[in-house]
């Protein structure tokens, strides 16, 4: 593959392949350890990409930056941005994937002096929180089941109202992805952003 992008410069795997000269010196050892020079034409075809915009860097203003007006081809990019597992029947055989609510939430009850449930009660709750008294410590519980929700600005906006509530009521956070199957990786990283207390690049 090495050799063969010598002479072949694909976009998708070198994003500046565009920027070629119209013609390129190539020089040769021969056997006898002469060298020859050679100037080689480039032959380019296809339109090339030149800009998608700036990457969006999540930070808190994400909520801000998702529902700004997006142009036509980050449709297409948001699909090439998708690492959700694929279906193969995982799902039938291992209980709780992509599921909101843990398959040990019967158990979460049972830990320290009793575990207080915040989201996951209503049909517009994205997510399943709630909150563990151990001694005196107070622990926040967070869920992420899927990293591709229906609404994903709906999503970001009820996370950070429950990091907000945890980070101004609670001594500790645990962050629950077991059994997550994926989903969009800016999502992902939008989310991962808010949990981050030094600044952070994707």
């Amino acid at each position: 593959m090495a050799a063969q992008l010598l002479t072949t410069r694909p976009q998708q795997l070198m994003p500046t392949a565009p920027n070629v000269p119209e013609t390129s010196t190539v020089v040769f050892r021969r056997p006898d350890g002469a060298m020859e020079s050679y100037r080689i034409p480039w032959s380019k075809s296809g339109v090339p990409l030149t800009t998608v915009g700036k990457y969006p860097t999540p930070t808190a203003r994400a909520e801000t930056r998702l529902a700004e007006e997006e142009p036509s081809y980050m449709s297409l990019l948001h699909r090439l941005q998708n690492c959700r597992l694929p279906n193969r029947g995982y799902d039938r055989t291992v209980l709780g994937v992509g599921a909101q609510t843990p398959v040990f939430a019967s158990a979460l009850a049972a830990l320290g002096d009793g575990f207080t449930q915040r989201l996951g009660r209503a049909a517009a709750d994205t997510f399943y929180s709630g909150v563990i008294l151990v001694r005196q410590y107070i622990v926040g519980f967070f869920r992420i089941p899927v990293y591709g929700p229906l609404n994903p600005q709906t999503a970001l906006t009820q996370f950070m109202k429950e990091i907000a509530f945890f980070q101004a009521n609670t001594d500790g956070l645990i962050i629950d992805e077991t059994r997550n199957p994926g989903g969009s990786v800016f999502y992902a990283n939008a989310l991962l952003s808010l949990l981050m207390p030094y600044h952070w690049t994707s």
